[in-house]
């Protein structure tokens, strides 16, 4: 028997849901090991404490579990951009960011001398393809 597009579909939302589920249980388990260990606390399923910013490694009869932790950090710009020069150690790093506009590209390899430059420092690859499929 031959399987159709929608078959294969029908097959693909299933195992999407599957995953999503096993994601969840996945979750559900670390945290209780985390609460276990002491590494973290919790309010419900959000982390609302750290016991560090790093990795520790726990024993357990046959069983070695690492956990690492991290704060994870943001910058509100114009606040930063407001008191930068009161601060005697500046802990942030401004770079520059290179991003490709995909538009301009594309007119830029239209033009035969641009392409040979581009092609001097692009490197163009493929990501790995997305499916998503949805009921409609």
């Amino acid at each position: 028997m031959q399987n159709t597009l929608e078959d294969y579909m029908q097959s693909l939302q299933t195992v999407n849901l599957q995953i999503a589920e096993l994601r969840t249980l996945k979750e559900e388990i670390e945290r209780k090991i985390i609460e276990g260990t002491g590494q973290a606390l919790f309010d419900g399923h959000q982390i609302v404490a750290i016991d560090k910013d790093g990795s520790t490694t726990h024993r357990d009869g046959k069983y070695k579990v690492t956990i690492k932790t991290e704060y994870l950090y943001s910058i509100n710009k114009k606040s930063y951009e407001s008191i930068k020069d009161g601060l005697s150690i500046d802990p942030v790093y401004t770079g520059v960011t290179y991003k490709i506009n995909k538009k301009k590209l594309l007119q830029a390899q239209g033009n035969k001398a641009d392409n040979e430059l581009i092609s001097a420092f692009l490197n163009i690859g493929f990501s790995k393809p997305n499916v998503k499929v949805e009921v409609i």
